[in-house]
């Protein structure tokens, strides 16, 4: 999910610099999907929870992040979407 979160933002046109921590990359993301902040965060930490400190997921988690990609994904960045 956080992959696809990242490249819909770069499709938008706020790609992750090479070097950028995800931590880094959420002001990036706030800008892309300026209404989905607390969605953009909650799929970060639990890519840094799950990739870093390789916790598993619970499934109400999961259904929790998948949750929010569905309203990211719905909005779109905004540079892909002019005038809205």
């Amino acid at each position: 999910i956080y992959t696809n979160l990242v490249r819909l933002a770069t499709k938008g046109g706020y790609p992750r610099g090479p070097a950028q921590t995800p931590y880094e990359y959420i002001d990036t993301l706030s800008k892309a999907f300026p209404d989905r902040g607390a969605d953009v965060a909650l799929i970060t930490n639990a890519y840094v929870s799950s990739h870093y400190g390789q916790v598993p997921d619970t499934r109400e988690e999961l259904d929790r992040i998948r949750q929010c990609w569905a309203r990211v994904q719905a909005q779109g960045s905004t540079k892909s979407n002019p005038g809205e």
